[in-house]
């Protein structure tokens, strides 16, 4: 994630550095994405994507093809992930919040004795 974060972080950069030479930067970040070779198996979809499909390599390379032909778009981290990066998260299961809450309970109790 640290280098996804980057990536995002250095197109904007360089679009507001080359921005008034008239050279656009974008990124176009894909969600999961099946290879053409591995199309032949079948893929459950349901629950990984909003729009209830997998990707393929042409829905990137359909966005790769438009991007160019317009003038007007710089600094853009374009996702093409079938609705992935707005799906809602899953909230922290139970035993999760109470292994929290035990440990800072323990770790509150532990007064620091010095010899």
């Amino acid at each position: 994630m640290a280098s996804k974060g980057a990536v995002h972080a250095l197109t904007i950069q360089l679009a507001g550095e080359f921005g008034k030479d008239n050279i656009r930067v974008n990124t176009i970040a894909p969600g999961t994405i099946v290879p053409q070779c591995m199309a032949i198996m079948p893929i459950k979809p349901q629950g990984l994507h909003l729009l209830n499909r997998v990707g393929e390599v042409g829905d990137i390379a359909q966005m790769a093809f438009l991007l160019p032909k317009s003038s007007f778009i710089t600094g853009a981290i374009i996702n093409v992930d079938g609705g992935t990066a707005c799906r809602p998260q899953p909230l922290i299961e139970m035993k999760t919040l109470l292994l929290i809450a035990f440990m800072l309970l323990h770790f509150a109790g532990h007064k620091s004795t010095k010899h």
